[in-house]
């Protein structure tokens, strides 16, 4: 957990850096070296995903060939891309550290992996408990359990539809790999046992098999006589929707789905209709209008809101200082 979790700092500092140290070395670069707006690069290139709009600026955005450019934060920028390079691959490494079940903070831990629908999870102290309304796939846990909390391994399980699996596996310091599997489906209540555990780090799975209203309570508490403490099942009401394969949509799923996604789309749709008429009325360079053009289309629901709020007004004090300009070359050839 410690180093996934430093890894993901690492990524997220050097990526926010690198962002911001794109979007102002191409603001000044643009300043001097561009017809254009500044700013209407600088966002293109810190908008445009996979770096397409710093591409477009370096190739037709630099039309002012003979200005030398300035320079400015180009040293930083580059340390900053090799920074977020390095900090890849050491997320990545993270990631799959934190997928094997090699974890900080006592070992203890879950992974998932699946279709859920309608889930929620408790992984505190000494139990585990899951509630899920429908569910296709495995829930994992690692922890360390002691010779007593072994002993007191017991597993309260009901589910209406489909199959439940727990699996348990260890690995010894020689490499030997102890494995059990018990059917936990149906109605299942009960302490279980499992022979050739030693108390240690131990990966917990629970298999769900087109499982439909289910209710798991996983404990290996402590006595209170042994200095354990008692705890009641309380969930965090986390909800995890998932989907792995088109096969395992049902009708819940995408009637949720649509409910979230068709609004979020047909207020992008609206937007960037009317951005586009608005864009192609305005009194300017073809230029200007296809650098637009692009923030409007390729950033998806932000590129038409920044046009709005910036570009728009942007492009008529523009067009009103070419008309002014040419207003005033007629006068003086008159």
């Amino acid at each position: 957990m410690i180093i996934f979790v430093v890894s993901l700092i690492l990524f997220l500092v050097s990526l926010f850096t690198l962002m911001g140290l794109l979007f102002l070395w191409t603001y000044r670069d643009a300043q001097v070296k561009s017809e254009q707006s500044a700013s209407a690069w600088a966002l293109a290139a810190l908008l445009i995903p996979n770096a397409m709009g710093f591409v477009a600026y370096l190739l037709i955005g630099r039309t002012k060939k003979d200005v030398p450019a300035p320079g400015t934060h180009k040293k930083k920028l580059i340390a900053s891309l090799v920074v977020f390079v390095i900090s890849i691959v050491f997320f990545v490494f993270g990631t799959l550290y934190l997928a094997h079940g090699d974890w900080g903070f006592g070992g203890i831990g879950t992974m998932n992996s699946g279709v859920w629908f309608g889930r929620t999870v408790n992984a505190r102290g000494e139990q585990w408990a899951e509630r899920v309304r429908r569910g296709n796939g495995i829930s994992r846990r690692t922890v360390t359990l002691s010779q007593v909390q072994l002993d007191n391994f017991h597993v309260d399980s009901t589910n209406e539809e489909g199959l439940l699996y727990l699996r348990m596996e260890q690995t010894d310091t020689h490499g030997t790999r102890t494995f059990s599997e018990i059917d936990i489906s149906g109605n299942f209540h009960s302490y279980v046992y499992f022979p050739g555990f030693e108390p240690g780090r131990v990966r917990m799975t629970l298999v769900y098999d087109s499982v439909r209203h289910s209710q798991t309570i996983i404990t290996w508490r402590t006595p209170p006589e042994l200095g354990g403490t008692t705890m009641n099942y309380t969930a965090l009401s986390t909800i995890n929707i998932g989907v792995n394969r088109p096969s395992d949509f049902d009708g819940d799923i995408v009637r949720l789905v649509l409910m979230i996604v068709l609004p979020i789309v047909l207020v992008q749709l609206i937007l960037l209709i009317t951005a586009i008429i608005s864009l192609v009325k305005k009194q300017v360079s073809t230029e200007d209008k296809l650098l637009w053009g692009a923030i409007i289309v390729f950033i998806s629901i932000i590129g038409p809101i920044i046009y709005f709020a910036i570009g728009s007004n942007m492009l008529e004090q523009k067009a009103a200082t070419i008309e002014d300009s040419n207003n005033e070359t007629e006068r003086r050839q008159q």
